[in-house]
């Protein structure tokens, strides 16, 4: 009788194990196969690469300050694609970390 039940709830278990699955990983799909590909992910990648080389130069080599130009073309960048994908929030974001960092070199 306790074999039976143990192997009895141990294939439900895996039904409903297997359940949750497939539903999580149709889930998963359904939302990376629905996307579409943005205009200009280049220019994305591009300024995250420049924003990671800067952030990279203001830890390792704080002393170049190369890191403040690098900041603002780096955001520069995202203004661009803020502007060019009609993200208001991504768009200010950067507009206001530039500016951030201009005037903290000019002060």
């Amino acid at each position: 009788m306790c074999i039976t039940k143990s192997i009895f709830c141990c294939s439900i278990m895996r039904m409903v194990y297997c359940d949750v699955f497939n539903s999580i990983n149709s889930i998963i799909l359904g939302i990376l196969m629905n996307q579409e590909k943005k205009p200009h992910q280049w220019l994305s990648w591009l300024a995250t690469i420049v924003l990671v080389g800067a952030a990279s130069l203001a830890s390792f080599v704080p002393e170049w300050y190369w890191h403040h130009a690098a900041f603002i073309v780096g955001n520069a960048l995202w203004i661009a694609v803020g502007y060019l994908w009609k993200e208001n929030s991504l768009l200010w974001l950067n507009i206001m970390l530039t500016l951030i960092y201009i005037v903290g070199l000019i002060v």
